[in-house]
Order: C-alpha cells, then sequence, then structure tokens
C-alpha cells in the first residue's frame, strides 16, 4: 500500500489516506523533528489544510510505502528524507492518541492491532470493571 503525494497534495488527504488503512493509528506533521524518546511539540504541529508544496522545498512526486510490515520509523524516514517533513505517527487507545515515540520499532500492523485492542468495547469494560474494586 502507497501514499501518492504531489506538491499540491493537502496534509488532511495524507492524514485520511494513512488512516483509512490503519483506523487505530493516526499521522500528524510537525514544523521540526522531535528529539529521541520525547514527545513532539504540539506547538510544532501543522495544520491539516497545508500543501505539501507550503512546507518544503523538497518539492517532487513520490510514494510513501505504509505496508504492515514496514516499522513506525521506516514511515517517519522516508517523510524526512523525501520532503523534509517531520511526521509521527499516533496510536488510538480508548478515547485518546498515544505518540508512538517509544515503540517507533514496531511494525504499522502490530500498532494498529495494539490499537484496536486498547479501543476495544471488552477492554474499556475491563478497565471500568478494575477501577470499580
Amino acid at each position: 500500500m502507497y501514499i501518492n503525494i504531489k506538491a499540491d497534495t493537502r496534509i488532511s488527504d495524507i492524514k485520511k489516506q494513512f488512516s483509512d488503512v490503519y483506523p487505530f493509528l493516526k499521522i500528524e506533521f510537525f514544523k521540526r523533528p522531535h528529539p529521541k524518546h520525547k514527545l513532539s511539540a504540539e506547538m510544532d504541529r501543522i495544520i491539516a489544510d497545508r500543501q505539501i508544496s507550503t512546507l518544503t522545498k523538497k518539492i517532487t512526486d513520490a510514494q510513501i510505502d505504509i505496508d504492515g510490515k514496514r516499522t513506525v520509523l521506516m514511515v517517519e524516514q522516508d517523510f524526512w528524507e523525501l520532503f523534509g517533513l517531520s511526521v509521527q505517527v499516533f496510536r488510538k487507545a480508548m478515547n485518546m492518541w498515544i505518540e508512538t515515540s517509544f515503540t517507533d520499532s514496531w511494525t504499522l500492523e502490530s500498532q494498529n492491532s495494539e490499537g484496536e485492542i486498547f479501543s476495544s468495547k471488552e477492554f474499556r469494560k475491563s478497565m471500568d470493571e478494575d477501577t470499580e474494586t
């Protein structure tokens, strides 16, 4: 599976294509990379309606491989190397989005599966039961 990116592609289009494949993950764009094992700064988040051409001088048509066997780190590196853009993958956990900076070595498939488990009704029910005791 690939995301095709051109100069006029909007961040929102990339985010939608990614989440269509991985419904328990989302991808966010930032003005600068985060330090290793640190969270991205919220003030550096890029607004989703921006076109790629307004964010980088590296304007080239490219494809980002988002096959499930690839790691989060590989996808993040592709965006950096091809476009000079810093991206971060987030995983759904119940009603929150968790930045995956500590689990960048996991595959997209395993991240999405983990998000599905932690967002399931059964998991939420077990969490509610644990807090009641």
